[in-house]
């Protein structure tokens, strides 16, 4: 008979209980779909960063910034605002365009 440590036991409770839960859960680790934006959004996605870093202001609230600093509209600022979260990147977005 194999000794079981307490390692081992641990690492078969963890696999049953990983088996329980996950079915439960929805987990997106990576979205794989590829987006193109514009030059003007490319840019949008700039000073989002730069807010962001600033920390100004929390970002859900960033939609006002975008309206005065580029001239769009509420509507349109809040797209731009969720798709940059949903794009999110420290090093820029040259790789969108």
């Amino acid at each position: 008979m194999q000794k079981m440590t307490l390692s081992h036991v641990l690492c078969v409770k963890e696999r049953e209980l990983m088996h329980t839960l996950l079915p439960a859960f929805k987990i997106t680790i990576m979205k794989t779909e590829v987006i193109k934006i514009t030059e003007q959004e490319c840019k949008m996605f700039q000073f989002l960063n730069d807010l962001r870093k600033s920390g100004v202001t929390n970002m859900f609230g960033a939609s006002p910034y975008l309206v005065n600093r580029f001239d769009v509209n509420k509507n349109e600022a809040s797209k731009v605002l969720a798709k940059w979260m949903d794009n999110f990147n420290e090093d820029g977005y040259t790789h969108l365009l």
